[in-house]
């Protein structure tokens, strides 16, 4: 192996140590770091526009006493015949006659149409202790007549209670029952592996959740 040190016993200088820089070859691949459109600065000085008169709270804009509807038409292609409010100078009359614009196009403001409803969530529905011992009495004859024909549904719908009060009231008869069984066995029959793995995590969940672990 040669060495590059010359044969002397005195330290390197300077001049050595540039005579050796000046010897090596300049690297093929140079690393610079430029500042694109991507750049978190840029893109937030291009986003920022001026809101619109109804966006924010403002002391140019006053809003109605009455309860009122604002409504914000969505983004859409410039128009060549309207100037956004960006480019319009301060003294501007189209400005003041932007911010009103949105007062006459909105059909409430004026109150001659009334607003539309409130959306509320509906009201929970009321316990009903409505039948009598001869109600139940039907029901259970009915069921036992013919389970087919009348089933918990009709059943709930025709005397006006729920489906768990008619199972409690009026169980299934046993040929019902396994003729259910029997019916929900073929549609086992027919699950596939992940069906049937799903299944399977789901009773082992309930059972844990049962045990509270």
């Amino acid at each position: 192996m040669v060495s590059l040190r010359p044969a002397t016993s005195k330290p390197l200088t300077l001049s050595y140590l540039s005579l050796f820089r000046s010897q090596r070859k300049p690297s093929s691949s140079t690393l610079s770091q430029t500042r694109t459109q991507a750049t978190t600065r840029r893109t937030t000085k291009a986003h920022r526009n001026a809101p619109g008169p109804t966006a924010t709270p403002s002391s140019k804009y006053l809003a109605p006493a009455t309860p009122t509807i604002i409504f914000h038409p969505p983004p859409s292609a410039p128009s060549p015949y309207q100037t956004p409010p960006l480019f319009l100078p301060p003294s501007d009359p189209r400005k003041t006659l932007l911010a009103q614009s949105h007062a006459f196009n909105n059909p409430y403001a004026s109150g001659a149409r009334p607003l539309p409803p409130l959306v509320r969530a509906p009201a929970p529905e009321e316990k009903k202790y409505h039948l009598s011992e001869e109600d139940i009495i039907e029901i259970r004859r009915l069921r036992a007549k013919d389970p087919w024909e009348w089933t918990v549904p009709r059943l709930a719908e025709k005397f006006g209670c729920s489906k768990i009060f008619i199972n409690i009231a009026a169980p299934a008869t046993t040929k019902r029952r396994e003729w259910g069984l029997a019916l929900h066995q073929r549609y086992r029959d027919r699950w596939g592996n992940k069906r049937r793995d799903a299944v399977l995590d789901r009773h082992k969940r309930r059972e844990l959740w049962e045990k509270d672990l």
